[in-house]
C-alpha cells in the first residue's frame, strides 16, 4: 500500500539540490546518535482526513515538520532549509504511488539548541500536503 511517507522521504531524498547539501542523511523522526551534519528530520504532527457528507472521501491533509540541521552555522540550516523548500512547496504528481494533489508552506521558524554540544542550527519547517489514500 502507498505511504505519504515514503513518497515525502523518496521527493526530498532524490532531489538534487539537498541531496547535494546532506547526502542520504534524511531521518524519518530523529536523526540517529551521533550523526554528521547537515541533515533533515521529517516527522508527521498532525494527520487530518477530508471527510463528505457521506463519509471518507480517501483524501488526506498532513502536517508535516521538516527539520534543517547545521552544527557550522544558521547561514548553512537555512541553505538546506530552502533546498526542502524548493523541493516540497508546489509539489504535486505521483510518487511511490501515491498522489499528491499540492504540498504547501505553511510555517518556517528559525530555532537554536545551543547548549548542547555540538551546537546546532535549525529551521524547522510545517508542510500541508493534501494527496489520496
Amino acid at each position: 500500500m502507498a505511504d505519504i511517507n515514503e513518497a515525502l522521504f523518496n521527493r526530498l531524498s532524490n532531489f538534487a539540490g539537498l541531496s547535494a547539501l546532506v547526502a542520504a542523511r534524511i531521518y524519518p523522526v530523529v536523526a540517529p546518535p551521533s550523526p554528521t551534519f547537515g541533515l533533515v528530520t521529517y516527522t508527521k504532527i498532525s494527520g487530518a482526513r477530508v471527510n463528505s457528507l457521506s463519509g471518507a472521501s480517501g483524501l488526506a491533509r498532513p502536517r508535516f515538520q521538516i527539520d534543517s540541521y547545521s552544527i557550522i552555522s544558521m547561514t548553512e540550516a537555512r541553505a538546506i532549509a530552502k533546498q526542502v523548500r524548493l523541493a516540497l512547496d508546489g509539489w504535486r504528481g505521483t510518487y511511490s504511488g501515491v498522489k499528491v494533489g499540492q504540498c504547501l508552506l505553511d510555517n518556517e521558524r528559525d530555532l537554536t539548541e545551543l547548549d548542547n554540544e555540538p551546537r546546532l542550527f535549525r529551521v524547522s519547517q510545517d508542510y500541508l500536503i493534501h494527496h489520496t489514500e
